[in-house]
């Protein structure tokens, strides 16, 4: 990480960098050629640098309107929008924390379902042919 990268973010350089046509669409093109899949692997929410009890203090804050708005829509008669708390920063034991969990899961849900089907029969002689190569002998 450079001492660019550390500026605050209304800094005068973070502010051209967001404002410079160039290198947003040099960003749009390297999106483009990674596809959609690459935004699955960063994790979302905010950086943990610079949020401050104020910060969190102002998100219960906006939090809390959020949910007297819809509460007020509901008793108009209305359906009242989800209300969703804003982004809370995510530290890098969370996301690690996270991904063992969906592991887990994931290792379960495989324990308890069906093995893909081969979707050659020649992908079904591969898989029978290393069956007959593994020693079953006990």
């Amino acid at each position: 990480m450079s001492f660019k990268d550390r500026l605050p973010t209304g800094s005068h350089y973070r502010s051209a960098v967001l404002m410079d046509y160039e290198l947003a669409e040099e960003r749009l093109n390297e999106e483009e050629q990674l596809g959609d899949d690459h935004d699955e692997d960063t994790p979302s929410g905010p950086r943990p640098e610079g949020y401050t009890l104020d910060t969190y203090m102002l998100m219960a804050i906006i939090d809390a309107l959020n949910g007297v708005q819809a509460t007020i829509i509901a008793a108009a008669g209305s359906d009242p929008p989800t209300v969703r708390p804003l982004p809370r920063p995510i530290s890098a034991v969370e996301i690690a924390r996270e991904e063992r969990r969906a592991n887990s899961m994931q290792a379960l849900i495989d324990l308890f379902t069906a093995p893909p089907v081969p979707d050659t029969p020649g992908e079904l002689v591969e898989e029978v042919e290393a069956d007959a190569d593994e020693d079953w002998s006990w």
